[in-house]
């Protein structure tokens, strides 16, 4: 009997706005909820504020199976919170508001001891924009066993990261996943006289920070998954009625990153990726399974 993998994800809770319309999001928590359907013992480190938003959150992914053990309650903080706009190529556009209750993630002792035994762990870079949680992400790095798949989404957001942060995720990475813009922005910051393709510079990044697999996600232009051998390329699976994209790329990393440790190699991985992204693009907001 195969065992269950665990997964951590560590990050910002947040709710997405549009229109007025309240969907619960925040890449990690994505992630944390598809990997929880998909079957995996789905754990996230978190803060929500002493609110009514905090307390749903914590309701809605409890009830699609995620631990929340490790979610603290930041006292004067709000629950996080994002306005959404489609922008262009459909692709949404944020907004999100500052401070937040997961700009003050502090790990209680269960959610430091979620990390052993842990198969992967999902982070990104907005939820480190405070000192505080940037602390508690490095404790956690620490804490991980050697084995385990570390799995960035850089999700830059805003003016919400720097080099120094965006490069010491990349160090501390086994998978990174990024799209066309982020793409851009890491071959300004390290690649910066580079005239090569897409694919070339990718290739380079995933030789240069030692990657197991690099995801590039390219909306409704399909995808491109780098290993040490090989670039391969998918198109998106049309959605039966396209409602939004939001969640689309988080889904996408879980379902990959779950194949992963399956054992799947990157051309299934990237598949069980695509149809999951297509089903959420058939919904209003991240959470749709």
């Amino acid at each position: 009997m195969q065992e269950t993998a665990k997964t951590v994800c560590f990050g910002e809770i947040l709710w997405d706005v549009f229109d007025g319309e309240k969907t619960l999001g925040g890449a990690p928590l994505n992630f944390a909820y598809y990997c929880a359907k998909l079957g995996a013992d789905s754990k996230i480190i978190s803060a929500v504020g002493d609110d009514e938003s905090g307390t749903s959150a914590v309701d809605i992914l409890s009830g699609a199976g995620v631990d929340c053990s490790g979610i603290g309650i930041a006292k004067g903080l709000p629950t996080g919170r994002a306005d959404v706009r489609r922008g262009r190529n459909g692709e949404p556009e944020f907004e999100i508001l500052t401070p937040a209750a997961w700009d003050s993630i502090i790990p209680n002792s269960r959610a430091m001891s979620m990390l052993k035994g842990a198969r992967a762990f999902y982070f990104g870079t907005l939820a480190r924009r405070a000192a505080q949680s940037e602390s508690a992400w490095k404790d956690c790095v620490k804490a991980l066993p050697p084995e385990c798949i570390k799995i960035f989404d850089a999700n830059l957001r805003q003016n919400f990261h720097s080099p120094d942060l965006v490069g010491e995720s990349l160090e501390a990475a086994d998978i990174l996943k990024i799209n066309a813009g982020e793409l851009e922005a890491l071959r300004c910051a390290h690649f910066p006289d580079s005239k090569e393709s897409d694919s070339a510079v990718c290739r380079a990044i995933l030789e240069k920070f030692r990657l197991k697999f690099l995801l590039l996600t390219r909306g409704a232009d399909g995808f491109s998954v780098f290993d040490a051998n090989s670039e391969t390329r998918g198109r998106a699976i049309p959605p039966q009625k396209f409602v939004d994209s939001v969640g689309a790329g988080d889904s996408f990393t879980a379902a990959f990153s779950m194949a992963v440790i399956r054992g799947a190699d990157a051309a299934e991985a990237a598949a069980e990726g695509a149809r999951l992204a297509s089903k959420v693009c058939s919904a209003r907001g991240a959470l749709c399974l």
